[in-house]
C-alpha cells in the first residue's frame, strides 16, 4: 500500500491501484540541515506538507562530484520497482518539474509463478 499527503491529509492508495505510479520529491536542506520527502500519485501537484521530514546533516557525505542512487524494499517479498524519471538541482533552486507526460512506461507486470 502506498501513501502519501495531499492537502494536509493523510491519502492511502490500495495495492492494486499502486500500478498507475507514485512520485516523489525528496529535498535537502543544506542550511536548516533537513531532508524531506513529499510523496503522491503521479501527475497530481506537489502537496505542502511532507510525508517525512527529518533532521540530518549531509555535509560529511555529500561531495562536489559524486554518484548517487535509488533503493526499495517492502520487506521479505519480492517486489519491483521502477524509476521512470528524476531531476536534480545542487545550486539550491528547487529541481526542474518532470513531464510526466514523456516518461517511459513500467513494464509489464510478471505474473506470479
Amino acid at each position: 500500500m502506498a501513501a502519501c499527503l495531499i492537502s494536509n491529509r493523510l491519502f492511502r492508495r490500495r495495492q492494486e491501484s499502486a500500478t498507475s505510479g507514485i512520485q516523489a520529491w525528496v529535498e535537502y536542506d543544506a542550511v536548516l540541515k533537513r531532508v524531506d520527502v513529499t510523496v503522491s500519485p503521479a501527475g497530481n501537484r506537489k502537496p505542502t506538507t511532507p510525508l517525512l521530514s527529518e533532521s540530518l546533516d549531509l555535509t560529511p557525505v555529500v561531495r562536489e562530484l559524486m554518484y548517487v542512487g535509488f533503493s526499495a524494499s517492502i520487506g521479505e517479498k519480492a517486489s519491483a520497482h521502477y524509476i521512470l524519471g528524476w531531476s536534480f538541482s545542487a545550486n539550491g533552486d528547487p529541481a526542474p518539474p518532470l513531464n510526466i507526460s514523456v516518461l517511459p512506461s513500467p513494464p509489464p507486470a510478471e505474473k506470479s509463478p
